[in-house]
């Protein structure tokens, strides 16, 4: 079966929502990484502790890659240092910012 799901989702380039859906780490791994749904990104942070060790590292490389959206929203900002930044080892030096980004005092 799980062959089965992996060999369906490799004929597809949809993106795929995995919020709220009881699919294997996996499965959840390879739908994040290969269909991410750029609407999940705030559940994703918020639910980031809940989630397996593999499915966590898609979830930090996704923040990294998304961290212009993250500091332009204070709230996925918050969820980001909440549920990522403190637990994990995320280095500043992963996190690119681009377009002038400035913070405010």
């Amino acid at each position: 079966m799980l062959i089965r799901k992996k060999e369906l989702l490799d004929k597809t380039a949809m993106r795929i929502s995995v919020i709220g859906k009881k699919y294997q780490p996996t499965i959840k791994q390879k739908i994040l990484e290969e269909h991410f749904d750029s609407n999940d990104l705030e559940s994703l942070l918020l639910e980031y502790i809940f989630e397996d060790s593999k499915v966590q590292e898609t979830i930090k490389k996704i923040a990294v890659a998304n961290i212009d959206d993250i500091l332009d929203n204070e709230f996925l900002f918050s969820s980001l240092s909440s549920s990522i930044i403190s637990k994990t080892s995320i280095k500043c030096s992963e996190l690119v910012v681009t377009d002038n980004f400035h913070f405010s005092e």
